[in-house]
């Protein structure tokens, strides 16, 4: 069910994602989640827009990612996201 499977996506950056707003994280190897996603990574950060509510911006792609291509992307987005009015 897609509504299931949604579901355990966001519990999931709900545990890897933990740090404070604007912290960047990055996660390799998720097997603790799921044996199946062992060779995954995901990397994301929490923000905190303007109207006071969190968001979470992430990439759950393979470990052999461009992982610094991905970091400023990420990074990029959240701090769009910060200033946009919700």
């Amino acid at each position: 069910c897609a509504l299931e499977e949604k579901k355990r996506l966001i519990e999931m950056l709900d545990r890897f994602l933990e740090q404070p707003p604007g912290e960047l994280e990055v996660h390799v190897g998720l097997e603790e989640a799921h044996p199946a996603m062992k060779d995954l990574a995901l990397i994301g950060m929490t923000v905190r827009m303007v109207s006071g509510q969190p968001a979470k911006v992430a990439v759950l792609g393979p470990m052999r990612m461009h992982y610094e291509r991905v970091m400023a992307a990420v990074m990029q987005i959240s701090r769009a996201l910060e200033g946009a009015q919700f």
